[in-house]
């Protein structure tokens, strides 16, 4: 693929990323309406489970030693390409991190548990309370296994599954309306391919610098 094609492609990636995340604003009217639907199998033994296991997995620190540990399994056999995918991990999650928590505060989105009417939000609150929206879980996990579909790209389905799995527990969990997971799993994606893209020059920009 040539440059020029390898731009078109990627701006159409983008472009495809941006129509979703503009979808998933777009339920916002709908997001109580769901939530309460879902509402018996989230107080059900099951559901509070899953939504106990998904937080774990989800859980920053515990998700960064899973996504290594399964690169370190997958590469294991390609030892060029197993620092490379490490540097994106690290921030891809970093700034996926601190991209959505900015996002939280300056939103001030409102979390399903506090039954405050749609449409009313707490912009630069610092109570968690107001920070549903984007979820960081789901960015969080969307990023780090959109690192494994671009750098194990057999296994695409299931890390997807993955992702999606336990992205929605975050819903079942009632920490956060279908919308806010949709944005930060959009957002988890755009930011490990945004790196992933570029992940060549970011790594001869640290060559150099550790050569100082």
């Amino acid at each position: 693929m040539d440059l020029g094609a390898s731009g078109r492609f990627l701006k159409k990636k983008y472009l495809g990323l941006l129509l979703f995340l503009l979808l998933s604003i777009c339920l916002f009217p709908f997001d109580r309406g769901i939530y309460h639907a879902l509402l018996p199998f989230s107080d059900s033994q099951i559901g509070t489970l899953y939504a106990h296991v998904a937080d774990l997995v989800g859980n920053g620190l515990f998700l960064v030693v899973m996504v290594i540990s399964l690169g370190l399994f997958f590469l294991r056999r390609e030892k060029d390409r197993f620092l490379p995918f490490v540097v994106c991990v690290i921030l891809s999650m970093a700034a996926t991190g601190l991209f959505c928590q900015l996002i939280k505060i300056v939103v001030g989105r409102p979390r399903p548990g506090t039954l405050m009417p749609l449409g009313i939000f707490e912009p630069f609150s610092l109570g968690s309370d107001f920070h549903s929206c984007p979820s960081g879980h789901a960015a969080a996990t969307f990023a780090m296994f959109w690192i494994l579909v671009r750098f194990v790209p057999r296994g695409r389905p299931f890390w997807l599954l993955m992702a999606l799995i336990t992205s929605l527990g975050r819903v079942i969990g009632q920490a956060h309306f279908l919308s806010d997971v949709l944005i930060g799993a959009t957002l988890g994606i755009f930011f490990s391919e945004l790196l992933f893209s570029h992940l060549e020059d970011i790594l001869l920009k640290l060559k150099r610098i550790l050569k100082r």
